[in-house]
């Protein structure tokens, strides 16, 4: 079932829209200052080639496409907390996210520390792909490094960065534009384009020289339907029987069983992926299209849920022209329509065709002691957080009428965006997702409003110590940074730089002001202890 996602763990409301996260990396790794080292100069260089091969085995083909879409806006968010890694560094560096050394202990394998290794690499757990000790050890007496770029590449040909590294031609992008150019490849085309390159000593000017094995993979997202092909809906609209005073929830299940999809070549396509692009309504209509309010059936009649087929996301950039040369079908109840404007029941310009399931209730009347729910909204802007319960891993969602959904939940500890406190006959809930909600009761509420963002300002004595650890940042959506006054009798909050969720940072310093801990994550900025933890226990 398709569904309009709410929560983003880069955005903590409208109003930081506008602000960019952190662009630049807190630490600057300047280029080697080491002599000239000429490759045949190369200590093992066998073993040395062979480790890097590993590594370049370790990544997806060099051109891969995603056809799960969920799968990708799952990327698209990853990806979006990602700053690449502009100057050389050491390959087994532990305080930098994208090297291959655990950013907690320090293990060193094929596998890049964050989420870069989820989105480009295979099973790095293969035993064909593990580092042997004679390998690690001769790509650090090598003194092999290592740089990374991570692009989105749009339909129009822009390439976009998030942080530095910015060349000439190149958009620098938030992480919340970055994340948003990702999942419009869905339906515009584009692609997300990583890029490693290995460096060995520097030359005569001092600029470091490409050792070989550049790794350079490109994920595209593949429509499930493609031009040639075509596509077909077969649809068998579901009749089903019910009885006065059944419950609703029963007649709202979550997946359509009475549509599959068939192409023109073969007739068969993978509804698993397609099912995503199918919207089943959580409303029941009676005769007179009125919405069935209550959790039950009170009256004899004929009743309809609606279904939803979204063919344009489906198809993607291709639909316009599937849909001019007659590539587009439905076989309703077995007759076959060819889907153009003006066919009943079909949106041409957004592609959507909808048809209703029947559900025919028998049975006497009975009182409705579910009388009209009163129903107040209430906008919000915020992130919920679903407390922990000891009964169970998860806890249920609920219908925009209060009805429990069978088969969906939130698991217990996650935080999810909302925009809606909404209140049904006293009891309140927070809209989760674009026709989900979750119990008040069952969360606790972060409020993200606008009036609480301000400038803050700390003083009093600073006690300080050097450090050496990785910060990650759990604060949900953007967390605000801090500076110490020129003074150095305060510490003030900047309303202009922020650190976006689950991102990780080098910090070389502590500092406690009036009992409050900050760690130091670029020249004079400064992150509040409680936004995250530190990797390595101190």
């Amino acid at each position: 079932m398709k569904r309009s996602l709410i929560f983003s763990t880069s955005i903590i409301s409208a109003a930081l829209l506008a602000l960019a996260p952190l662009a630049a990396a807190p630490v600057t790794l300047e280029a080697t200052s080491a002599p000239v080292v000429q490759k045949d100069n190369l200590p093992n260089p066998e073993v040395v080639k062979e480790a890097l091969k590993k590594i370049q085995d370790s990544f997806k083909s060099a051109d891969t496409d995603i056809t799960n879409p969920a799968l990708w806006n799952k990327y698209a968010s990853q990806s979006s907390k990602i700053t690449g890694v502009t100057q050389p560094t050491d390959l087994f560096n532990s305080k930098v996210p994208g090297s291959f050394a655990d950013l907690n202990d320090g293990t060193k394998s094929v596998k890049i520390n964050n989420d870069l290794s989820n989105i480009f690499q295979i099973d790095t757990s293969k035993d064909s792909l593990k580092l042997t000790a004679a390998e690690k050890q001769a790509l650090t007496d090598a003194g092999i490094k290592f740089t990374s770029k991570l692009v989105v590449v749009d339909a129009k040909g822009n390439n976009y960065v998030v942080g530095d590294g910015v060349e000439t031609g190149e958009i620098q992008a938030t992480a919340q534009d970055f994340e948003q150019n990702v999942k419009k490849i869905i339906t515009d085309g584009g692609s997300l384009q990583l890029n490693y390159d290995f460096y060995r000593g520097t030359d005569e000017s001092g600029k470091p020289i490409k050792f070989g094995y550049p790794i350079k993979v490109t994920l595209s997202f593949k429509n499930p339907v493609v031009a040639k092909d075509g596509i077909e809906a077969v649809i068998t609209p579901t009749k089903s029987a019910a009885k006065v005073g059944d419950k609703l929830a029963d007649y709202l299940p979550t997946s359509a069983d009475d549509l599959k999809f068939e192409n023109d070549t073969d007739g068969s396509l993978d509804n698993s992926d397609l099912n995503y692009y199918v919207d089943l309504s959580r409303n029941i209509k009676d005769s007179a299209g009125n919405i069935i309010s209550g959790d039950k059936f009170t009256k004899p009649g004929d009743y309809t849920r609606t279904v939803t087929i979204d063919f344009k996301s489906m198809i993607g950039p291709n639909y316009q022209k599937n849909l001019e040369n007659g590539k587009i079908k439905i076989k309703l109840a077995g007759k076959e329509i060819t889907l153009k404007d003006g066919v009943a029941n079909f949106d041409a310009k957004n592609g959507k065709y909808s048809y209703n399931q029947l559900i025919t209730v028998t049975g006497t009347a009975i009182s409705d002691n579910n009388k009209e729910p009163v129903i107040k909204d209430e906008s919000v802007t915020g992130v919920v957080n679903v407390k922990e319960n000891s009964n169970a891993a998860v806890v249920p969602l609920y219908d925009p009428q209060g009805r429990i959904i069978i088969d969906r939940s939130l698991p217990v500890k996650s935080s999810w965006r909302t925009d809606s406190l909404r209140t049904i006959n006293g009891v309140k809930y927070y809209r989760v997702s674009t026709e989900e909600y979750v119990k008040a009761s069952q969360v606790s509420f972060d409020d993200y409003s606008a009036a609480q963002i301000n400038v803050g300002v700390i003083s009093g004595g600073f006690i300080k110590n050097s450090i050496d650890n990785i910060f990650q940042v759990t604060g949900v959506g953007l967390t605000g940074l801090w500076r110490i006054s020129d003074d150095g009798k305060s510490i003030i909050a900047k309303d202009n730089r922020w650190l976006a969720q689950n991102s990780l940072w080098y910090t070389d310093q502590k500092a406690v002001i009036a009992g409050i801990t900050f760690y130091r994550v670029s020249t004079n900025e400064w992150v509040k202890a409680n936004s995250g933890n530190l990797i390595k226990q101190e």
